[in-house]
């Protein structure tokens, strides 16, 4: 930035020495005392240098954000502004060897002075997101319908032109503005949330110079809410994803995990997690329905929970007590193993369960308990407040082991969203 001070007729010049052209109000400002003018383009010029004869004229150079003062260039003398302990120093502005690099000097007007504030840029970086906190490149589809993902990094140098790009998500329309996004703040926007749970997830953000320089990259991370039921619409959803006996509308987190690893089988939601038999469809069968609050808890029995005699407990790899996906995981092995049985028990339905065939109605017919090792003429025969045919099925079902699905669940409070 360029500062011709002389007579009260002369304007003031701004000009800087930065290789990469953008105005001197980007990289920094200088103030004159005891007048002052700010180069600002903000703040209107106040007047004209005034003439200085023989005075002494103080001037500060200011860096902005991703800029650095790096010296000063021009004609005679200038003086550094002393600091603590040190004594002031004089120094010549046209030694190239020994520039002077303080960031307010004094001049003597005994002539016309012609002074230049240099500032270098900083290597551009993304400041937004930065991964502090750990998780701020996290993004999340809204509760709209459709669904909006609103993407907003941010670079620690304001001026000049970049160039930037952020990965499509399938299914999504992706924008940007500007466009094209030339600037150090764009705003990227996901309308529409994906089918695909895939499709959540890691993306790749990238910027750089106009020119390509400087180029960096940093992973974003794409999550949808987990309790909206903003995802694609669903053909036919009763008996393909929702429970003949259930009502209501589908939550993104059962639409999307029914697409991971931990789903098993083909469950549909329905208010209450149970075994269904299904006479609205043609051949009827038994179905296993996840109940809404899947998405919870799951604790089925304490008592269950610390009997040495099961192959896992509350301090195994399999312990019952669980939430999120691995609420939903359990959820899809008990009702599924239900099923199993069930088609094996009462392969014609509900009428063949209600006979004389189970004579305590502990969901076990009664030959099966025999072979089983429980007791006909009990409902529980263990003592586990547990009724027979229920304690069979937990001991029996499909383990899962926490976590093993981590890496496919992209609900905003899922097993993802507290980690890069």
């Amino acid at each position: 930035m360029d500062v011709a001070i002389a007579g009260a007729s002369t304007d003031q010049s701004k000009s800087l020495g930065d290789t990469k052209s953008v105005k001197p109000e980007c990289a920094g400002y200088c103030t004159l005392f005891p007048a002052s003018r700010y180069y600002d383009p903000y703040i209107a010029p106040v007047g004209l240098s005034p003439e200085w004869p023989a005075g002494e004229v103080t001037i500060e150079a200011h860096e902005r954000t991703g800029y650095v003062f790096s010296k000063w260039v021009g004609t005679g003398e200038a003086t550094c502004a002393p600091t603590f302990p040190y004594a002031p120093t004089t120094g010549r502005l046209d030694d190239t060897e020994h520039p002077i690099t303080c960031d307010t000097i004094t001049l003597t007007m005994d002539q016309a002075r012609q002074v230049k504030a240099v500032f270098a840029s900083l290597p551009v970086q993304l400041s937004e997101p930065n991964l502090d906190p750990v998780n701020d490149n996290h993004y999340v589809f809204d509760t709209n319908t459709p669904g909006v993902c609103t993407v907003s990094p941010v670079v620690n140098v304001a001026c000049g032109k970049y160039q930037w790009t952020l990965d499509p998500i399938e299914g999504s329309t992706k924008s940007v503005s500007p466009d094209p996004p030339n600037v150090y703040n764009p705003v990227f926007t996901y309308t529409t949330l994906p089918s695909a749970n895939s499709e959540f997830g890691n993306k790749t953000l990238t910027v750089s110079r106009a020119d390509g320089s400087e180029w960096t990259a940093r992973v974003v991370q794409i999550f949808y809410t987990g309790t909206a039921d903003n995802h694609p619409e669903v053909a036919n959803p009763i008996n393909t994803m929702v429970a003949q006996d259930g009502s209501g509308c589908i939550p993104n987190w059962f639409y999307y995990w029914r697409q991971t690893s931990a789903c098993l089988g083909e469950p549909l939601i329905c208010n209450q997690s149970h075994a269904f038999w299904n006479t609205s469809v043609s051949p009827p069968r038994w179905e296993a329905h996840i109940g809404r609050n899947a998405n919870l808890y799951y604790h089925p029995c304490p008592d269950l929970a610390a009997d040495p005699n099961l192959t896992f407990g509350d301090n195994g790899p399999h312990q019952w007590a669980a939430s999120g996906i691995d609420t939903f995981a359990w959820e899809c092995r008990h009702e599924g193993r239900h099923v199993e049985a069930y088609n094996i028990w009462w392969p014609g339905g509900d009428n063949y369960r209600a006979g004389n065939s189970d004579y305590q109605f502990d969901e076990i017919p009664d030959a099966y308990e025999i072979k089983y090792g429980y007791d006909k003429l009990k409902g529980d025969s263990n003592g586990d407040h547990m009724g027979d045919g229920e304690d069979y099925v937990i001991r029996t079902q499909q383990l899962w082991t926490h976590f093993s699905a981590q890496s496919e669940d992209w609900s905003d409070d899922g097993q993802q969203s507290g980690i890069l």
